[in-house]
């Protein structure tokens, strides 16, 4: 029930538990709802949407019953809510219970760990240890971070050496008590010499709907709405406004082929593309050149000439060792600065390698960005048109920060 399909079946035996002790008939079916993941939108409308018939690839949904299943976790869900009950209890009594469960969180990181551990620093706690899951070793025994809190080790700091057996660890660790970046000039310096000019720094905006909209898409398909580019044609010369370029579809409607015209135009084959954190930008390009074969050529090139600048901050294991750095070297972090609080997202590394910001901007994430243009029919002709520009600018401050963080990483090793 841990597993990913596992608790969804959980979820709906505890949906039936509480259906059957408050509905009269015993007699019902319990279906799930499945999404056919390999079911492509030919692109049928009526009446002017979407009209998902049954084709080559299938249903759009599948059911599933799970009737028997869901009645063989009946005892279970009975012995949950009585281990739930207990612990509401202890809650409402200011006891609150620390189990193994924060340990199993594997997948989504758990609700309760701020409710649990509310003592623990917002910053350079425990958890923010790079591959924290993985636990900590002393003498051949593993250890959680629960355990080491059990212990007193609340703050990265407050862990003894003896505990880290990941390099990478005594590195942030020693960084946050010295209260000074980590950098490793000669793998900064070797990464940084893959990237040609000119560079083409790309970012996409998407749309992650359930349903596909448009015709070759999936469910789930993240639909690409917005794209931002900077060009850059020599090292630390880049205007932010008179050297950006970019597509933002002007409704719901489909406009990928206009946006795919426009990226093929602006981007040569030449130079680098460069990106942060490649394989969502390498997917979105791989889609669109299966549902626009006439650009599949071009926009293949573009993703064959993708390099990813996480890569230079981060580190990538096998780029490192063909470069000629050892095994022992090649994983470890080239970049690491105590403000990313165990972070190597862009907007927790550009602080660090910039005074640019994305405070105070009226869209300041991938989230309020896609909800902003999922709105685009309900606003005001006014109000599109400021929410309008305000998308163009967070997208372009996007790439924009790629080549800051890029010049920063450049003048840690000058």
């Amino acid at each position: 029930r841990l597993s990913k399909p596992g608790h969804y079946i959980y979820d709906l035996a505890v949906q039936r538990y509480f259906i059957e002790k408050t509905h009269q008939s015993k007699k019902i079916n319990y279906y799930l709802a499945v999404l056919n993941p390999d079911y492509i939108f030919d692109g049928a409308y009526k009446n002017g949407m979407p009209n998902y018939t049954p084709n080559q690839t299938g249903n759009l949904i599948n059911l599933i019953d799970i009737t028997s299943l869901t009645e063989e976790y009946q005892p279970k869900v009975d012995e949950d809510r009585i281990l739930l009950e207990k612990y509401l209890d202890k809650y409402l009594n200011h006891e609150v219970p620390k189990d193994v469960c924060c340990s199993n969180a594997r997948e989504i990181k758990c609700p309760c760990l701020d409710v649990c551990f509310d003592y623990l620093p917002k910053q350079n706690s425990i958890y923010n240890y790079l591959d924290s899951n993985r636990g900590f070793k002393k003498e051949g025994i593993n250890y959680t971070c629960e355990d080491l809190i059990k212990k007193g080790y609340y703050k990265i700091i407050d862990v003894p050496d003896e505990y880290l057996n990941r390099e990478k660890n005594r590195i942030q660790k020693h960084s946050i008590q010295t209260n000074t970046p980590y950098i490793n000039k000669a793998k900064i310096k070797a990464g940084l010499a893959q990237i040609k000019y000119p560079i083409y720094h790309l970012d996409f905006e998407t749309f992650p709907c359930p349903l596909p909209r448009f015709k070759g898409e999936h469910p789930y398909t993240q639909s690409v709405f917005q794209f931002s580019l900077h060009i850059q044609k020599e090292e630390g010369k880049l205007d932010k406004q008179k050297d950006h370029y970019g597509y933002l579809a002007k409704d719901l409607n489909d406009h990928r082929l206009e946006l795919v015209k426009t990226l093929c135009n602006l981007i040569k084959n030449d130079g680098t593309v460069l990106v942060y954190n490649d394989a969502f930008e390498k997917t979105r390009l791989k889609e669109l050149s299966e549902i626009f074969p006439e650009y599949k050529e071009k926009l293949l090139n573009i993703r064959n000439n993708i390099f990813d600048l996480l890569n230079i901050v981060k580190s990538n294991t096998k780029l490192y060792e063909k470069l000629g750095f050892t095994k022992e070297q090649a994983p470890l972090p080239n970049y690491y600065n105590p403000k990313m609080n165990g972070s190597f997202s862009i907007k927790k590394v550009l602080p660090s390698l910039s005074n640019l910001t994305y405070e105070g901007m009226d869209i300041g994430n991938g989230v309020e960005a896609l909800i902003t243009y999922a709105n685009f029919n309900n606003y005001s002709k006014e109000e599109y048109n400021y929410k309008y520009n305000k998308l163009v600018e967070y997208c372009s401050q996007d790439t924009y920060a790629m080549f800051e963080v890029l010049e920063g990483l450049r003048k840690c090793v000058k």
